[in-house]
């Protein structure tokens, strides 16, 4: 209970100094988050008047929420490889350093992302609609994203028109 009610101060703690160092309403920093951040900016539209604002990051802020977001991460990442674990996503593979680790040890949070690309991909969503959707200001960033394994695009191939509409009569 003791625990629980320091955690409860220090969250209504940061919540005040950021409107405090933001002059925001309480509507629109309870759903501030990262995405909100823009080349040292905070950026929102304002939930009240629908107004769009543009505020300096104070470093008080900046700093509330590299505690935070870095503590939210770590949390998120640690249990989501519990649950893939959990869930005997064991499969030994290969990691980037060529190292043979279970599948669960690979999930973290991007693991979502990367997935939501992927299965637009498969969908036959256009390459440029993904990248719009995952804010990408290049395709070729989106590219990296995707994954395909040989045998899944060589399907893709064998299935277009290019290579069905030169097939032999017979």
């Amino acid at each position: 209970a003791v625990r629980q009610r320091m955690a409860t101060c220090e969250l209504v703690r940061n919540r005040f100094l950021i409107g405090a160092f933001s002059g925001m309403r309480v509507s629109d920093f309870s759903r501030f988050s990262e995405s909100n951040i823009v080349d040292g900016m905070i950026t929102m539209r304002t939930r009240k008047t629908d107004t769009p604002i543009a505020i300096p990051l104070h470093p008080v802020i900046k700093k509330i929420l590299e505690a935070i977001l870095t503590y939210q991460r770590q949390f998120l990442t640690v249990y989501i490889k519990r649950l893939a674990k959990m869930a005997e996503i064991d499969e030994k593979v290969t990691n980037a350093k060529e190292i043979r680790v279970e599948k669960y040890a690979l999930i973290s949070t991007h693991t979502a992302r990367r997935s939501f690309a992927t299965h637009l991909q498969r969908s036959k969503v256009p390459l440029s609609s993904i990248s719009m959707a995952l804010g990408h200001k290049k395709v070729t960033t989106t590219m990296r994203y995707l994954r395909l394994g040989v045998d899944e695009n060589a399907a893709i191939l064998a299935g277009s028109s290019f290579f069905k509409d030169f097939e032999e009569d017979e």
